[in-house]
């Protein structure tokens, strides 16, 4: 068995608009960072990515055990999880265990 990796545009103008955006378990074919998070708030693959989108567009260099970095990462996801602190502070143990980020 040959495995190929397809990036979304590739996907596209590979085999049309119609590509398939789910693996064979209905999983989302996102970064793992992405499935990681997917998997965390309530298998909502849009705010899964719009919480990965607002992490790689505000994070700064070496933020991982900088208060402030962090902290600031927290305050931009806050708001897509309804301002709930408990939440926010237990989606961003996820992004923190994520090596992408």
């Amino acid at each position: 068995m040959k495995l190929i990796l397809v990036s979304a545009l590739g996907c596209v103008l590979l085999f049309g608009a119609g590509c398939a955006t789910t693996d064979d378990k209905g999983f989302p074919r996102d970064t793992p960072a992405v499935r990681a998070l997917y998997f965390n708030v309530g298998n909502n693959i849009e705010l899964a990515r719009k919480i990965d989108a607002k992490v790689k567009e505000v994070r700064a260099a070496k933020w991982r055990g900088n208060k402030d970095r962090e902290d600031a990462i927290k305050r931009a996801v806050a708001p897509l999880l309804g301002g709930d602190e408990t939440e926010t502070e237990r989606v961003f143990m996820i992004i923190a265990a994520q090596p992408e980020y």
